[in-house]
């Protein structure tokens, strides 16, 4: 056992762990000197505004710096959090910093209203230099500890209290994610019946499927001789007494304590814990896109409409044309559907069936379909009648990237016969999506190929990201050779 061998041994931290502590210590006033020195390499060394000193202004600036960090809270160890979700939240705190620097010059008076332009493009400069050097210094820190960490440099010694699925799935990931340099020594829990010393026999765990090392009272005479760095409790919420009774039984010892409740028996979706009025809450089922991540999909679609919409606007002109010269009726088609929260919007689409046919029953388009006209079924098989919803993407009823919206009437169909269809809603539908691309589109012909599309659909929600969003479009524009299943 790890900890029979450990026994008796003083761990010092190596001259790495001790410069990696200081670092995380000390990263807000690395994250200001960046600032100033990027500031100070933009403004070639010369002061902003007259009658001031450029040490003044470069202590202005680093004070602000700190202030944003000690609100977000980036002076913290990253151990056992993964890369993306640091760089958006350093992201994030780099964007509202250069918005409080830039603010603190406007209320000073320090940017001439004749000049704003002039100032904008300077601290558009030093803002993406200043990001740059931010990201550098965390990537380069992240893969020297990294590398340090998975040799055994650095490491924290974790144990697991609870016979638990939960304590299984922890003992994989210390497992499988070396780099975070957390070392288990195994699942502790009073199941282990006589087992109250450190020679305690090892018993197998009837609940994880794991073999558990010891009761918890032979954990606590480890964590007195300071071999255990963190325990993590993987009791069910319901056992809150007991939760309790162990923690305060921990109470004469400097080990920390991190609680991971079992609550993967719920399926859940963006789970996240939140705060309601000082009370913890677990949110199960809710939004990838709640607050600032909201903003920040919604500033994707803008910027994908300033590249697109110059390319677009032509060509659906020219098709707008052509559909009018074709067949009688409007060259758009306009339907309900269901949107945000189920809130129903008008879609836009390039009409592709002819007039007469609209007020017939609601059907699926299929292959060889009578309805669809000459031009519809090139613009179905392209995609490119789906174009107009670029204006649904410009009033914000939809996103680029999304579930694809359906038919009212194809959504009351299935909702209650596919498990977990509506959740689809919780995010704005798309022009294009994860299921789109690969393949889940066209005419759904049996309940089977319609629960592979919803099936997509949440998983995307599940691991959104802005490169999930890139990889998504890139394999977009390859849909009009590939095309499959589009009537």
């Amino acid at each position: 056992m790890l900890y029979e061998a450990t026994l008796g041994q003083e761990q010092r931290p190596s001259a790495i762990t001790r410069a990696s502590t200081t670092l995380v210590s000390l990263m807000g006033f690395l994250d200001a000197g960046i600032v100033a020195l990027a500031l100070w390499w933009v403004a070639d060394g010369q002061p902003m505004f007259d009658g001031r000193s450029l040490g003044s202004e470069l202590l202005q600036v680093m004070l602000i710096v700190l202030l944003v960090s000690s609100v977000f809270k980036l002076s913290r160890s990253w151990r056992g959090v993964r890369l993306r979700t640091e760089f958006v939240e350093v992201t994030i705190y780099a964007a509202v910093t250069f918005f409080a620097i830039s603010a603190s010059y406007y209320i000073l008076g320090m940017t001439p209203v004749d000049q704003a332009s002039e100032w904008l493009y300077f601290f558009v400069r030093t803002y993406a230099l200043a990001y740059c050097g931010i990201i550098l210094v965390r990537l380069v820190a992240r893969i020297l500890l990294r590398y340090h960490r998975a040799n055994g440099g650095d490491l924290r010694y974790a144990a697991i209290i609870g016979d638990t699925t939960e304590a299984g799935q922890l003992l994989n990931i210390f497992a499988d994610q070396a780099w975070m340099g957390i070392r288990s020594i195994g699942v502790f829990d009073d199941s282990c019946a006589g087992s109250r010393t450190l020679d305690s026999h090892v018993q197998h765990g009837a609940n994880s499927g794991v073999e558990l090392t010891g009761s918890i009272e032979s954990l606590h005479e480890m964590a007195v001789l300071g071999m255990v760095d963190r325990i993590y409790i993987t009791l069910p919420a319901s056992q809150s007494e007991r939760i309790n009774a162990i923690i305060e039984r921990f109470h004469n010892t400097t080990v920390s304590i991190f609680y991971s409740p079992p609550v993967l028996k719920v399926e859940s979706l963006n789970a996240r814990w939140d705060s309601l009025y000082g009370r913890p809450v677990l949110s199960v089922v809710d939004t990838p896109f709640e607050g600032v991540m909201g903003q920040l999909k919604r500033l994707e679609d803008l910027a994908l409409l300033a590249l697109i919409l110059p390319f677009a606007l032509p060509v659906m002109l020219a098709i707008g044309l052509a559909v009018r010269a074709t067949s009688e009726g409007p060259a758009l088609f306009r339907q309900k559907r269901y949107g945000l929260d189920g809130k129903p919007f008008t879609i836009r689409k390039f009409r592709t069936m002819y007039v007469e046919n609209s007020s017939m029953a609601f059907k699926q388009a299929t292959k060889d379909d009578p309805r669809v006209t000459r031009l519809g079924r090139f613009l179905r098989k392209t995609s490119l009648d789906e174009l107009p919803q670029l204006l649904n993407v410009l009033d914000g009823s939809m996103s680029v990237i999304g579930p694809r919206p359906h038919p009212v009437r194809l959504d009351d169909e299935y909702r209650d016969r596919v498990r977990r269809y509506m959740l689809r809603n919780k995010i704005k539908p798309g022009i294009t999506g994860l299921a789109q691309v690969r393949g889940w589109r066209g005419e759904t012909q049996t309940l089977d190929l319609m629960e592979h599309r919803i099936r997509t659909d949440i998983e995307y929600m599940a691991n959104w990201s802005f490169w999930l969003d890139f990889q998504i479009l890139l394999r977009t524009l390859l849909i009009p050779i590939y095309s499959k299943g589009a009537y």
